[in-house]
């Protein structure tokens, strides 16, 4: 039994390492996907915060024309003061003047606010679009690693497969087909150590006799619990 025990143990070496190799190459794609993702959203903060300094410009651009028309306004007034004929028409072109000159100071205000904003947005999307560069050039590369990776996977898999194919062929075909089905039914290791008088692969206590039969290696004992095959590894040592 333990020459049986190894055999099977060496398919499921194989078996584990075959399932490995499968799942990294099915993680690949997305692995590659949840790189771009992550370029992507780089990419759309930035487009959010130059937007967002364009608008800032743009306002500046419509502030700007607004004082220009206010102070033609006024330059206009003032010309008017020296038509009129009256104190009363002064008196009113002045307030009226005064009026435009405080709310010619607020645009110019809020103008140079939204400048000092550009400004901050600039050396804000400067600093991004490096970030951003660099972020590129590392996603870039990782998807080249992983092609690469990927490229590498089907000789590794064959080599694996044909590894498997003789292990298998060592073993008895019952035993064999024994093997598959527990490892059908528990989607993962068909023989399980026994570890400190537990399965090693449910991890419930084994009854003693169970724990005795593994460690004699007269017959295969088998988890009550999970099904599983059990051996000790003093036993195969």
């Amino acid at each position: 039994m333990r020459e049986l025990l190894r055999q099977l143990i060496r398919v499921q070496e194989i078996d584990e390492r075959l399932a490995r190799l499968r799942r990294e190459a099915q993680d690949i794609p997305a692995r590659k996907e949840r790189a771009r993702s992550r370029l992507a959203e780089r990419e759309a903060a930035f487009a959010r915060a130059e937007a967002a300094c364009q608008q800032e410009l743009a306002e500046i651009q419509r502030l700007e024309k607004e004082v220009e028309a206010a102070r033609a306004t006024a330059a206009r007034l003032r010309q008017q003061q020296f038509e009129v004929k009256t104190n009363d028409a002064y008196r009113a072109l002045l307030h009226e003047i005064d009026t435009l000159t405080a709310h010619i100071r607020q645009l110019e205000d809020a103008e140079l606010e939204r400048m000092e904003n550009v400004e901050r947005y600039q050396r804000a999307l400067a600093a991004t679009r490096r970030d951003l560069d660099s972020e590129s050039a590392t996603v870039e590369r990782e998807c080249a690693e992983l092609d690469g990776r990927l490229a590498t996977m089907d000789s590794e898999l064959a080599r694996a497969e044909a590894e498997r194919t003789a292990a298998a062929g060592e073993v008895d075909p019952d035993w064999l087909r024994r093997y598959e089905r527990i490892r059908d039914h528990v989607g993962t290791l068909a023989l399980a150590p026994v570890d400190h008088g537990t399965c090693g692969g449910c991890h419930m206590r084994l009854p003693p006799q169970a724990v005795h039969d593994a460690r004699r290696c007269e017959q295969i004992a088998v988890c009550a619990f999970c099904g599983r095959m059990l051996y000790s590894i003093e036993a195969l040592a």
